[in-house]
């Protein structure tokens, strides 16, 4: 074997591996800040805070947030609404009964919502007051999750963060809107 061959295989595998490790990095943590300045993508969240805003000093700056942390198999609302996995299909229940989806647009919103855009908020005893169930996530594997919102701040709690996100607020609206 020539080194010309034998330097072209561990290249060609050293470039595997660093792909096989971005693609596990990005669904796990997203793009690291430094990647994103190399490729020149910057995180857009249009969270406006009030000068006199009790959350100011509290703001840790805009991230991207994961949340599916695995397959969702249902979400149910603070409005009595939820939205559920059967085999392939997707149903919506509401006070109006029981209508299936489309799938195909319901799976297209869970990769469009997947992850947020968000302003990260330290916790503090203020963010925790007021809190109201704003969605619950039932994954196939493990325990559900709740998504809570202290609704006089606009603050978002899930999974050990308090975050701002417009964007989720959106979504949830956006999805609501599928139905028929």
């Amino acid at each position: 074997m020539s080194w010309g061959y034998f330097l072209k295989v561990n290249i060609l595998i050293l470039a595997f591996v660093l792909v096989l490790l971005s693609i596990h990095k990005i669904k796990i943590g997203g793009i690291t800040s430094s990647l994103e300045a190399l490729l020149g993508i910057e995180p857009q969240v249009e969270v406006e805070l009030d000068e006199d805003s009790p959350l100011r000093e509290l703001a840790q700056g805009v991230t991207r947030f994961f949340w599916c942390q695995t397959r969702v198999q249902k979400l149910e609302f603070a409005s009595g609404e939820s939205l559920e996995q059967e085999g392939l299909r997707w149903f919506w229940t509401s006070a109006e009964g029981r209508q299936e989806l489309n799938s195909v647009l319901i799976e297209k919103w869970f990769g469009d919502h997947c992850t947020l855009e968000i302003k990260q908020l330290a916790a503090d005893p203020v963010l925790r007051e007021d809190m109201g169930l704003w969605m619950r996530v039932h994954f196939i594997r493990g325990n559900p999750q709740d998504f809570h919102l202290n609704p006089s701040l606009e603050v978002f709690h899930f999974s050990g963060r308090y975050f701002m996100s417009p964007q989720l607020v959106e979504a949830t609206l956006s999805l609501k809107g599928l139905t028929p």
